[in-house]
């Protein structure tokens, strides 16, 4: 069941369509980023509660825009699903500054632990570095350099 979930669930992520996401959130959600609150990326970090993954999530989505999110596998036990995604995505702000820029394509894995039938946990792990040089070269080409 859950792992049917995560696959209808990431599939509307190409159509920008969070809304199955914030659907499944369970109110003591904890989404874990692939990067710390310390990194240059604007949504790394730990955020709990809807309120604070709805946040984080309104930061991704101001920032990149999914062109393509289609599953390799997906595997559950128990309450725990990971799928491995093949994914393309838009640094809108490079997009808007250099329509030329190809989008930057890579895998992502994604761990939930599900609660009463909701994700509880979210994990993400993938290339933070391919994603913090496409938001440098936003910066760079910005500032003139």
């Amino acid at each position: 069941m859950s792992a049917k979930m995560m696959r209808l669930i990431t599939a509307s992520f190409e159509q920008s369509d969070l809304r199955p996401l914030f659907d499944a959130l369970h109110p003591d959600i904890v989404w874990k980023s692939a990067t710390d609150d310390q990194s240059p990326l604007r949504f790394g970090g730990t955020h709990s509660g809807r309120v604070g993954v709805t946040k984080v999530l309104a930061t991704i989505a101001a920032d990149y825009q999914f062109r393509r999110f289609r599953p390799l596998e997906i595997v559950e036990s128990g309450e725990i699903v990971w799928g491995i995604f093949d994914a393309v995505i838009e640094h809108l702000p490079t997009a808007r500054k250099r329509p030329e820029t190809n989008p930057i394509a890579f895998q992502c894995a994604i761990r939930w632990r599900f609660r009463d039938g909701m994700i509880a946990e979210h994990q993400a792990f993938f290339d933070t570095g391919a994603i913090q040089r496409a938001s440098e070269a936003s910066n760079s080409s910005s500032s003139g350099t």
